[in-house]
């Protein structure tokens, strides 16, 4: 059994979010989380935590870091890498989540 299925809180630390989204989207990790977040239970993260639980995710793909204002200059640049929908959160559906 999966210890998030048993979490009173959840918090997902910083990091890469692409590792979060390589090794959870598709999985019994992904469906944990959504499972918890309708039952109510309180889920929140910091910095790379922060950013996969938005709806629309700056993915870190090609892991290069890229500034505001470069994004900015060329939002079509192909580090711009976006993913979407690893959890079902209400409250970010529509946001973009970037919390660098």
């Amino acid at each position: 059994m999966n210890t998030t299925n048993q979490a009173e809180a959840i918090w997902i630390a910083g990091g890469d979010q692409f590792n979060y989204i390589n090794y959870w989207k598709g999985t019994l990790m992904q469906r944990a989380l959504n499972e918890r977040i309708l039952q109510g239970v309180p889920i929140g993260g910091t910095s790379a935590g922060l950013d996969v639980l938005a709806q629309f995710i700056y993915s870190a793909l090609l892991n290069k870091g890229m500034t505001s204002s470069e994004g900015l200059a060329d939002p079509f640049n192909k580090c711009i890498t976006l993913d979407r929908d690893l959890v079902n959160l209400s409250i970010l559906q529509g946001l973009i989540g970037d919390a660098a």
